[in-house]
């Protein structure tokens, strides 16, 4: 069909339901062929064509287009000079054209149709920048892409803006994970020089490897391969496996209990999680950390280390029910260097708060058997011990509302606890073999004596422990409809006062030190938690009867028609009836405990206040107070202020420690940072990094170095590192082939 207007548009019959729609300036046939010119328009279902000229071909289905070409398929665009494309089976076969692969950019000498939503490119640039001037590009001269899966590249040369800086033989990179080379050059005081260097690989679909191949100036060369994987129904369980080894060049050496030893070159780590649902109620945890030494972590994995310096080794089994969680427990000492509580194994059944009988009483508990041994480190001068424990709680709640104002929820419990064996230590003197290292690295082996605290077995003992007490609470609260301010972030204000009591009292048949402490009290700035079942510490029960008075006051506005916190303030403290006396040891605060009074001020989105401060009350309390404070007074400037302050408490050094950071942005393209800590105890300026930032479209690079002074007395004092960074902006989750950041020196997964 051939109409005499400026715009002619033609419908051939389809090889579907739907036909081919053809629109352009020209239209006509010749031996069959329809023939196009002119702001040609091309529309077949999901697939659109736009071009000068084109030749659609009823009997092949193909159709050849020219001149601005650009082909729309299923969120795709491709664009060029030169096509042809087959509309039943979607083959594409182009010269000179361009396109997106989200998230790359595109361009290749040729594109063709290797697959249903997979092509092969020849000569092709690849890049993720959106610029007209890409920051970089990545030259393949041949490539296979699955959309919205997966790119192989062969013979790739990286570029940073005109200039060839990496060249890869091969280069896997799924579209949308974190996968593909990646090179972390640097430098570390402790490492020297260092490259670090890994490789992600698919296995299959949901399981994917990570070969770490690695130098260190210092150490030398270290191998390592990681594994993620996810299995079952819907994908909910998943695994990790972690291993790394190094024949380090240097290794350490330890001293224990006044015995050096060198730690042998060969150096390792395997770790294994792992989560199995067996069942949407029952599911086994695995976690499993084997190291060749104490050190490993500390000097290969510093980041690690500084979050979980022991990891642990557990293995455990549980089973969920809308009453009840059990749990059965198996923990090992597997590292003999690091002390562990080992549990061989223990089975644990909690009791959800429920209804009883439909009433207005509740009830919850816990019940469990364990086989318990205090696994010491290796050298240390404490004898091990092990029992087995039997313990059982319950509790009564009846939670009320009184005269339409007073939350009250009284409670009660009784505990029973069952330990086969008691026991008492005795420090005692005996002579030891002691390897001495000499300047030499040889060894004297001489005899020592030293002081053991060893250990004697007593009966087994029945505790009963009886506890009980309340939570009391009310508010009130007034509103100010009138008051508001711009500049405070003020849109009403309605004040609310919140006084509340909490009650605990508990009487323990049994004195803890007669118990073998292993569930024991830690030490720590923050008040214990005298509830039961949350307080944890089981052998460490005495009796106490506490209470806990305090206010909370609460500043409230309007934000997006919505309540907002504007200030809030809670302030409380301990009164201590009869204070608790544990086993493992606790500073005696007296009758009353610290002041506490935690505090957030957000008075507007440039501007926040947090506060966490414990003042004495008596002389036998301690001070420690934390404050963090931000500011962005206007776009080119951001500045936190915080400060860490603790005196006189038995269990942490007196610290007063200052740390500060600003960020000020020069221009659209530069800016640079600050950061330093500093211990005003002992004058240190503990860590200190500069920063320059250069904002390259795409990217924000930053170059700069960072110090870190560990304090006199350690090893080593002084750490350095020299910090390159980039950051993409826009795709965070692609992983570009270089990492510079400094924050995951010695962590391969950051």
């Amino acid at each position: 069909m051939l109409w005499p207007f400026c715009a002619l548009r033609a419908q051939l019959p389809g090889f579907g339901s739907m036909p081919v729609d053809i629109k352009a300036d020209q239209t006509h046939f010749e031996n069959g062929v329809a023939i196009a010119e002119g702001n040609l328009v091309i529309q077949y279902g999901e697939v659109t064509i736009n071009a000068d000229y084109g030749q659609y071909h009823p009997d092949t289905h193909d159709v050849l287009v020219l001149g601005h070409v650009r082909i729309y398929r299923q969120g795709q665009i491709f664009v060029g000079e030169r096509a042809v494309f087959n509309l039943e089976t979607k083959q594409l076969h182009a010269a000179n054209f361009r396109g997106d692969f989200y998230p790359f950019r595109f361009s290749a000498d040729s594109i063709s149709t290797l697959g249903p939503n997979a092509y092969v490119v020849r000569n092709g640039e690849f890049t993720t920048s959106d610029s007209s001037k890409p920051d970089y590009t990545m030259h393949a001269k041949s490539a296979r892409v699955y959309a919205n899966d997966r790119v192989i590249m062969r013979d790739v040369t990286l570029y940073v803006g005109n200039t060839p800086v990496f060249w890869f033989p091969y280069l896997y990179q799924p579209l949308r994970k974190d996968m593909g080379y990646e090179i972390r050059p640097g430098y570390y005081s402790t490492w020297g020089f260092f490259l670090l260097t890994s490789y992600d690989f698919p296995i299959s679909d949901d399981w994917k490897g990570v070969l770490h191949l690695d130098y260190r100036n210092k150490q030398g060369e270290a191998i390592g391969f990681d594994s993620d994987y996810r299995f079952g129904e819907d994908n909910r369980s998943w695994g990790r496996f972690r291993s790394y080894y190094a024949d380090d060049q240097l290794p350490p050496t330890i001293k224990t209990n006044g015995k050096s030893q060198k730690v042998n070159s060969d150096r390792y780590r395997v770790s294994v999680q792992d989560r199995v649902y067996l069942s949407d109620n029952l599911w086994a945890n695995v976690d499993i950390n084997k190291l060749s030494d104490v050190r490993f972590l500390r000097d290969f994995e510093p980041q690690e280390y500084r979050v979980d310096p022991q990891p642990d080794n557990v293995l455990s089994l549980t089973q969920w029910n809308p009453n009840y969680t059990g749990s059965l427990i198996y923990r090992d000492q597997i590292n003999k260097f690091y002390g562990t509580t080992e549990r061989l194994p223990e089975l644990v059944v909690d009791a959800n708060r429920q209804s009883v009988a439909n009433s207005n009483f509740f009830y919850d508990g816990e019940t469990g058997y364990a086989n318990l041994r205090r696994a010491f480190a290796a050298g240390s001068t404490t004898q091990d011990y092990r029992y087995w424990r039997f313990d059982s709680y319950h509790e009564i709640v009846y939670p009320m509302f009184l005269w339409n104002f007073l939350s009250l929820v009284p409670r009660a419990g009784v505990r029973g606890t069952y330990y086969s064996q008691t026991g008492s230590f005795q420090m005692q003197t005996q002579d030891i073999v002691v390897d001495q290292l000499l300047p030499n690295n040889s060894f004297l082996r001489t005899t020592q004596t030293t002081t053991i605290n060893k250990f004697y077995s007593h009966a087994a003992l029945f505790r009963g422990v009886i506890d009980g007490g309340f939570e009391a609470s009310f508010k009130f609260s007034r509103a100010y409809d009138s008051v508001e301010s711009r500049a405070l972030g003020l849109d009403d204000l309605r004040h609310v006062v919140q006084p509340y009591m909490d009650l605990s009292l508990a009487y323990s048949t049994a004195n803890p030190n007669r118990i073998l402490q292993i569930d024991r009290f830690q030490p720590s700035t923050q008040l214990p938690l005298y509830e039961f079942p949350e307080f944890t510490g089981v052998d460490t029960i005495s009796t106490w009867a506490v209470a806990q008075l305090g206010v909370r006051n609460r500043l409230e506005t309007k934000r997006d028609n919505l309540s907002f916190n504007w200030l809030e303030l809670d302030t409380f403290t301990d009164v201590n009836i009869k204070e608790p006396t544990f086993a493992t040891g606790g500073y005696h605060q007296g009758t009353l405990s610290n002041l506490y009074n935690n505090l957030t001020f957000r008075p507007v989105p440039w501007a926040g206040l947090a506060v966490q401060a414990q003042t004495p009350l008596n002389s036998r309390g301690f001070t420690d107070i934390e404050t963090n404070a931000t500011f962005m007074p206007g776009r080119d400037v951001r500045l936190t202020l915080g400060h860490e302050y603790i005196s006189h408490n038995p269990f942490f050094v007196n610290s007063s420690l200052v740390n500060t950071s600003i960020y000020y942005r020069v221009n659209d393209n530069w800016g640079v940072s600050a950061r330093e800590d500093y211990e005003f105890t002992n004058s240190t300026l503990v860590e200190q990094v500069y920063q320059l930032h250069r904002d390259l479209s795409s990217w924000v690079a930053s170059l700069g170095l960072q110090v870190e002074n560990n304090g006199p007395g350690r090893s080593p004092q002084m750490l350095y590192a020299v910090l390159f960074t980039m950051t993409l902006k826009d795709m965070p989750q692609l992983t570009t082939p270089f990492n510079f950041d400094p924050s995951s020196i010695g962590s391969k997964n950051p």
